[in-house]
């Protein structure tokens, strides 16, 4: 089958049969199982990534249909509800599923199951809270999820008494690991360590927690307050943020060049005001030494989310290696995020710089599986380019001591705008 201008071909495998269909790039890959391929049992709900009717299963890993481009999934592996047919960890959810009256009208249920697999599949034995957690964005209007929950803790519980056959080629991938098809590495440069660099696996030892350290000077106790009178701003109760490393976490890399000399770079990336006003939707209330507290707003198409704030920071003066903690809620809907910033600053001449950043974050609630999208990636490398570009800015203006001038926040990147860059990816242009 050919592909004429406006199309293009796709191969992948689907259900285990391999399949080679003409459409346009802006196709969905929820409406190329149902209208192209007859697989109906991928439903289609809000269209928006949010509700997780349509979830399946692209290479071993849960995606939303409605925000996956067919294209994209290019020898890609796509299994739907359609093709669990001898699965014995499926045919134990939907048994369980039965037993435990984890259904009424059924709309969510495709989805769910794709998502419970993938649980299954992970955890290694029933946990309440953790089951929940992986659920939080497939939603249900019918059974209040006490269902769910108990049927997929009945089918972790058979796998940890050695009661379910477990299929060879699916083992559990440990429960630190992110999902393999979210790493991404994005930048002007290439974000490989290189000799005396620093820029490996993300590493919280690196740095002791609440220290500052410079060349000669002593490290600081662990999670000590600031003193009374370098707290201004009232952060002398301040919690330490604890950021720990299991979980399903979401990485993003990027290496990015600037025309600016690494010590102005790393002497802009210590003022936590500046570097606030240079991320897209970052305000700062109050702050106290390399802590602050304040608020991001996120705006991803239709899906609005207001996130306050806590920001603790790590440095190594000598090193040119900073860390930052943060964790936040959002206001309205109750979704949390907890994150952890690696950023190096490294020399490229005399009057040039690096600046490598290695992002983890990790998402609570009602917003929790959005992040298993390719698109946020796409929208969190966007705004870190947009940032390096603000600081580049800042940082090359005339004089590098005292407050910059005011800059007025760059807007977000649309979601417009992260499909157009896609597209370009898919037809070789980016």
């Amino acid at each position: 089958m050919s592909a004429s201008p406006s199309t293009r071909l796709v191969r992948l495998q689907v259900n285990g049969e391999p399949v080679e269909r003409a459409c346009e790039p802006r196709t969905h890959l929820g409406d190329f199982l149902r209208k192209d391929l007859g697989l109906t049992g991928t439903h289609l709900s809000c269209e928006h990534g949010v509700c997780g009717a349509c979830t399946v299963l692209v290479d071993g890993t849960p995606q939303r249909a409605c925000i996956t481009f067919a294209a994209s999934c290019e020898g890609s592996e796509v299994v739907t509800i359609e093709g669990w047919g001898d699965d014995p960890v499926m045919a134990a959810l939907r048994h369980a599923f039965h037993v435990h009256h984890a259904l009424q009208c059924g709309y969510c249920t495709p989805g769910m199951l794709c998502s419970a697999r993938d649980i299954v599949l992970r955890l290694p034995g029933p946990d309440a809270q953790r089951v929940r957690h992986e659920l939080a964005g497939n939603l249900c209007r019918c059974t209040g999820y006490v269902g769910i929950v108990e049927a997929i803790e009945s089918v972790l519980a058979a796998k940890a008494r050695g009661e379910l056959a477990m299929p060879a080629s699916r083992e559990a991938a440990p429960i630190s690991a992110a999902p393999p098809r979210m790493r991404a590495v994005a930048g002007t440069a290439s974000a490989a360590a290189t000799p005396g660099s620093t820029t490996g696996q993300f590493d919280t030892a690196d740095l002791a927690p609440g220290a500052r350290a410079s060349a000669g000077a002593p490290r600081a106790t662990a999670g000590a307050a600031p003193s009374p009178a370098a707290d201004p701003a009232g952060l002398a109760d301040w919690t330490p943020i604890e950021i720990g490393e299991g979980g399903d976490w979401t990485e993003v890399e990027q290496a990015l060049t600037l025309p600016v000399a690494a010590t102005a770079v790393w002497s802009r990336l210590q003022d936590l005001p500046l570097v606030a006003r240079c991320l897209p939707g970052a305000t700062i209330a109050r702050h106290a030494g390399d802590r602050a507290e304040g608020t991001i707003d996120v705006a991803f198409g239709p899906i609005g989310a207001a996130f306050a704030m806590r920001a603790e920071l790590f440095r190594d003066e000598a090193a040119r290696v900073g860390r930052m903690h943060a964790e936040g809620t959002d206001r309205l809907g109750g979704t949390r995020v907890k994150s952890r910033l690696r950023y190096e600053v490294l020399a490229d001449g005399e009057r040039a710089s690096r600046l490598v950043l290695r992002l983890a974050f990790r998402l609570e609630g009602p917003l929790a599986q959005f992040s298993r999208s390719g698109l946020v990636v796409d929208y969190v490398n966007e705004l870190s380019r947009r940032f390096a570009a603000n600081l580049q800015a800042v940082a090359a203006g005339p004089g590098m001591a005292g407050a910059a001038a005011p800059m007025p926040h760059a807007a977000a990147p649309s979601l417009f705008r992260l499909l157009v860059l896609r597209l370009r990816r898919l037809f070789g242009f980016a």
